[in-house]
């Protein structure tokens, strides 16, 4: 009876081995997939933040084009769309564009330059500067030329 306990025991420690040879085999398997599992996310996560840079310069460029966009659409004092017909872009002296309905509408009349008859002064929203402009309306006048940066964008 003796050699069969002694057959048992050697049978459960080759038994023992061998599963805890299998657990290892197992264990080193599962090392290795969570290895590849943290380097997959370590990509992922370099993917990550060089679209977050993507995105962040694609916003800056679209804020650009949508104050471009703004800055060609109207004209900045009534708000209106320019038109090739009834609100011109005009380009002021210093630099700003306005349509030209405003321009000639919002110029102040000096009573003693207009009795002179020679001209109204605008004062430019964006900037403050004042602008001197002729009592008449003129349709190509030198001192407020079209801005044909604008006149080429627009349809209407």
């Amino acid at each position: 009876m003796a050699p069969t306990k002694k057959n048992q025991n050697k049978r459960n420690a080759n038994v023992a081995k061998k599963t805890s040879q299998k657990e290892t085999v197992r264990g080193n398997e599962k090392l290795k997939e969570l290895k590849e599992i943290l380097k997959k996310a370590k990509d992922l996560e370099k993917q990550c933040a060089a679209e977050d840079a993507e995105l962040k310069e694609l916003t800056a460029r679209l804020e650009i084009l949508r104050e471009a966009d703004f800055q060609f659409s109207g004209c900045k004092v009534c708000s209106f769309d320019f038109s090739k017909a009834r609100r011109i872009p005009r380009v002021i002296k210093c630099g700003h564009t306005v349509c030209n309905n405003c321009l000639f509408s919002k110029a102040k009349k000096n009573q003693f330059l207009v009795l002179e008859n020679k001209h109204r002064e605008y004062t430019c929203i964006g900037c403050k500067t004042k602008i001197q402009l002729p009592v008449e309306r003129k349709k190509n006048d030198k001192n407020t030329p079209p801005n044909t940066a604008i006149l080429t964008y627009i349809c209407k």
